[in-house]
């Protein structure tokens, strides 16, 4: 019989992190986020013209619609950055294309 306090308990918040390592899923798992990430930050106006979004270490490729949100977005690369990095609480993002 086991007690409430023992030190058997293992956090799972801890064991579902060394399982997505172990499988390797991490990258995607951070691509996932920084899909969700890009709807709720950028808002739905530029989600609509966003084609294709692909993440891969550190790059965060994105293709546009519309050639004048592509200039704008082309010169906010830094700002959308810094903006996906500080919701992710780290450095993810190191580079924003913009195609």
């Amino acid at each position: 019989m086991s007690k409430i306090g023992s030190s058997n308990f293992v956090d799972l918040n801890h064991v579902f992190k060394a399982m997505i390592k172990e499988m390797r899923l991490d990258q995607q798992m951070d691509s996932i986020k920084i899909h969700q990430l890009w709807k709720s930050e950028m808002g739905n106006f530029i989600a609509n013209k966003t084609d294709k979004l692909y993440y891969h270490k550190g790059k965060l490729i994105v293709y546009v619609n519309s050639a004048v949100l592509k200039q704008e977005l082309f010169m906010a690369r830094q700002k959308i950055c810094q903006r996906l990095n500080d919701k992710m609480n780290g450095t993810f993002v190191n580079e924003v294309i913009i195609k």
